[in-house]
């Protein structure tokens, strides 16, 4: 997914196209690094780090269809 040493998951149902998750956490950890840069290295214990940006793609992809082009013209989901 990423050259960067940092992770990001998800859980979804079982009819959330893969494709669309990757580009969600990929998304995720864009904006993340956007956000802290190398700072993160600093981070020594579990923190939530609110990201506004990662939150509103998190609305955004709630719903598939209405975050990925692809899916809503092939009607996936």
């Amino acid at each position: 997914m990423s050259n960067r040493p940092v992770a990001a998951y998800a859980f979804v149902n079982q009819g959330y196209p893969e494709r669309v998750i990757f580009a969600f956490l990929n998304k995720a950890l864009d904006l993340f690094f956007e956000r802290f840069g190398d700072k993160w290295k600093q981070f020594k214990d579990d923190d939530n780090k609110n990201v506004e940006s990662i939150s509103v793609e998190f609305r955004r992809f709630q719903n598939p269809k209405d975050a990925d082009k692809l899916t809503q013209a092939l009607g996936e989901v």
